[in-house]
């Protein structure tokens, strides 16, 4: 039987000049870990200028 593993990670976002560690598990995206973490906006605040390449 084999078990599933289960990668997780840590990357490190910058904003405002303020950095803070992000966990993320390797099936999520980049983009949804900004979001959850409360660093990026899904509601089109860019105006469409593919800030999260989400609407591309």
């Amino acid at each position: 039987m084999l078990s599933q593993v289960c990668r997780f990670g840590t990357i490190t976002a910058v904003k405002g000049g303020v950095k803070k560690q992000l966990k993320f598990e390797d099936d999520q995206t980049l983009f949804t870990v900004l979001t959850e973490a409360g660093l990026m906006s899904a509601d089109d605040t860019c105006q469409g200028n593919k800030a999260c390449g989400k609407c591309i």
